[in-house]
């Protein structure tokens, strides 16, 4: 449910049409679809923070696992996505957006690791379970409730989700089983790492991009469409 919550958040601020927060967009993807400057932003930072925090993996995970930091980052996610809320400034618009994108890059980064944290001592089932079920949550709270209201009420709830999932990840720490010898993370297997990119990483990679084809489509072109009835 707590991951499923932070995939609603992504719903909400990623691949709103306009209708959660109603901010223009600045660029178009491959489909002709809208992307906010906002979105561009978060986007570019998620991706050099994750590759960052690849890097430095068992010292990331005992920083992200602290209670301040999940709660500075739930802060900073709650307060990026505050600021789609409020109208169009006109020019001032573009500095809040970049202003957003980076808060939302960098809390939502950290956040969804924390996921990974707290996923890391389950078996390999539970975990493709709970995650596989947690896409359907997020799309639910998605289209039953975030969608469903009217601006800005919508996204209020979007920039409170970030608090919850903070909340759910504190209890989760003094829940889950003992951490591994070197830290919160299990030491896991040996591993040769190029061979690990191409047949594991590649096929993520690919995912990833189909997912996000799937995801934008169905959020700004079929739900739009669609009412509480038809879903």
């Amino acid at each position: 449910v707590g991951y499923g919550m932070h995939q609603a958040w992504i719903y909400s601020t990623m691949f709103d049409d306009g209708s959660v927060f109603g901010i223009s967009p600045v660029g178009f993807g491959f489909f002709n679809e809208g992307m906010s400057l906002a979105y561009i932003t978060s986007i570019v930072v998620y991706s050099l923070l994750l590759l960052v925090c690849a890097s430095v993996a068992q010292r990331a995970a005992d920083f992200m696992w602290r209670t301040s930091t999940l709660v500075g980052c739930a802060l900073m996610t709650c307060v990026g996505t505050l600021f789609l809320i409020p109208p169009e400034m006109g020019a001032a618009s573009v500095w809040v957006q970049v202003a957003s994108g980076l808060l939302t890059g960098v809390g939502s980064t950290m956040l969804l690791l924390a996921w990974g944290v707290a996923f890391s001592n389950r078996e390999s089932t539970t975990i493709a379970i709970n995650g596989a079920l947690a896409i359907m949550v997020g799309f639910a709270i998605y289209s039953y409730v975030i969608h469903q209201l009217s601006y800005p009420v919508g996204a209020a709830i979007s920039a409170a989700i970030p608090l919850l999932e903070a909340a759910m990840l504190y209890q989760l720490k003094h829940t889950r089983p003992q951490d591994g010898p070197n830290g919160v993370l299990n030491s896991g297997l040996p591993i040769n790492v190029s061979g690990f990119v191409v047949r594991f990483g590649l096929p993520v990679l690919l995912l990833g991009f189909a997912l996000g084809i799937m995801r934008q489509s169905s959020v700004a072109t079929v739900l739009t469409g669609a009412t509480a009835s038809d879903l």
